[in-house]
């Protein structure tokens, strides 16, 4: 997630990104566990966040940057 550009900013800075939704880790208590949600921890570094329905697969694209969620949403990539 903290992944920087040559110029020193955030790859997802400005960028359209998905992942599990604060809603889901919610409901698998992950509170505990997990020391930052990703959907928080992406908005923070400036991504543009997305979300479609909670535990559906989701892909988002931005340029060469593609993020998603859900193991089986895999066979959806080749063709975002």
């Amino acid at each position: 997630m903290h992944v920087k550009t040559s110029n020193g900013t955030y790859l997802v800075k400005n960028k359209e990104v998905t992942g599990f939704y604060n809603t889901e880790e919610n409901a698998m208590q992950l509170n505990e566990v997990v020391p930052i949600k990703l959907e928080d921890g992406l908005k923070s570094l400036g991504g543009l966040y997305r979300k479609g329905h909670d535990w559906a697969p989701y892909v988002r694209k931005d340029g060469l940057l593609i993020t998603g969620k859900i193991r089986r949403l895999m066979k959806k990539l080749p063709k975002s």
